[in-house]
């Protein structure tokens, strides 16, 4: 069995910007990755043109639109339309691929004759039961249920953004336990690759004249770089090292709505960062330290224990580095819930059950002997 997908009234419609377009698009990839032989009407020149498609999709829909396709018994004609465009093939399996908005099919079925069409042909397919009650309901035939699909490569989120700013006032390296979220971060997520954590210098709102701060400042992205290199190992997520300093309030903002959650391990006398990621809808994790408790208990942040205060009263140390990690994994977790759901509607498992069906209906009809 081969498949020959279609619009009578459209033979380029794999080049639209419509539903029905992606579904003829999303259906012939699948099927010629299943490596499933398929057809559609020729128009190289269309996909070449048309400046809709993604080059890759155009690469591929045009070397697998360069066969022809034997007109036989062998051939099954699948017309993912509106049943206005369905045209039967005489002597050959002829099956359509459609939906409906409405509930009631009376506009269609007056100005269209959509159930007379979908009875003409020998199998129709909708998406959902839903579609199929309604289609049975006005007395259309031989309606099988046939999921969708959708490209997961292509929609796909972009990297999910751990964002952190870092100070180094007073001497290098100091207040902010960077090498801690780093460890963390690198620990939890090693081996993905859609997550980055961007370390942002300190957000320099004025300049500073103490000569050790200007320093600290200046080499606090050196001593990230150097602890990046010194604990690299295969499979870590990446680390960006960016310099905040002199940045205006609009590439400030722009910095936080790129990212997805804010993680704050410093001694804070206020935290205007963890606000301000918090007012650009930011997930936040933060250490149970300081001001920023006043107003982050009972918040939506991931607080865990900071731990206590060196010697020199500049870092921490004996934090609850494992609830960091955890409260990390949760914040990504979170956001990827609509496509850890999604991720079983891909167009491979549509074209598996469509084939199926097609197969199936498509031998029984043969052996009818429906198409001599």
């Amino acid at each position: 069995m081969r498949i020959f997908i279609e619009d009578s009234k459209y033979p380029d419609r794999v080049t639209h910007g419509t539903g029905y377009a992606e579904v003829h698009r999303g259906l012939i990839l699948a099927l010629d990755d299943l490596e499933i032989e398929t057809h559609f009407p020729p128009c190289a020149d269309e996909i070449q043109a048309s400046p809709l498609l993604a080059e890759s999709t155009r690469a591929r829909l045009i070397a697998i639109n360069r066969t022809r396709c034997p007109d036989d018994e062998d051939t099954v004609y699948l017309q993912v339309a509106t049943p206005d465009s369905f045209v039967p093939r005489p002597g050959r399996f002829s099956a359509g691929l459609t939906m409906t908005e409405r509930e009631s099919l009376a506009y269609y079925a007056e100005r269209f004759d959509w159930v007379g069409l979908c009875n003409a042909m020998d199998l129709v397919l909708t998406p959902t039961e839903w579609n199929r009650a309604v289609f049975e309901r006005h007395g259309i035939r031989n309606v099988v249920v046939a999921p969708l699909g959708i490209d997961l490569e292509l929609f796909a989120p972009r990297r999910f953004g751990f964002l952190s700013v870092m100070t180094g006032f007073g001497r290098r390296g100091s207040r902010s336990n960077w090498a801690d979220i780093v460890d963390a971060y690198r620990t939890e997520f090693r081996g993905q690759e859609d997550v980055r954590l961007t370390i942002l210098g300190p957000l320099a709102r004025k300049p500073f004249e103490y000569e050790g701060i200007r320093e600290s400042l200046a080499l606090l992205g050196d001593d990230i770089r150097e602890l990046l290199r010194a604990r690299s190992a295969e499979g870590d997520p990446p680390v960006e090292v960016r310099d905040g300093g002199g940045l205006s309030q609009e590439a400030v903002r722009a910095v936080y709505q790129e990212h997805d959650c804010y993680v704050s391990y410093s001694r804070e006398g206020w935290g205007l960062p963890i606000l301000e990621a918090m007012a650009c809808s930011l997930d936040v994790v933060a250490c149970d330290y300081g001001a920023p408790m006043a107003y982050l208990s009972g918040s939506p942040a991931r607080i865990f224990g900071a731990g206590s205060l060196t010697a020199d009263n500049l870092k921490f140390e004996g934090g609850d580095v494992a609830a960091l990690r955890r409260h990390l994994r949760e914040s990504y977790e979170e956001r990827r819930r609509s496509r850890r759901w999604v991720e079983r509607m891909g167009w491979e498992t549509a074209a598996r059950g469509i084939e199926r069906i097609l197969r199936s209906a498509h031998a029984v009809w043969k052996a009818r002997g429906q198409g001599r």
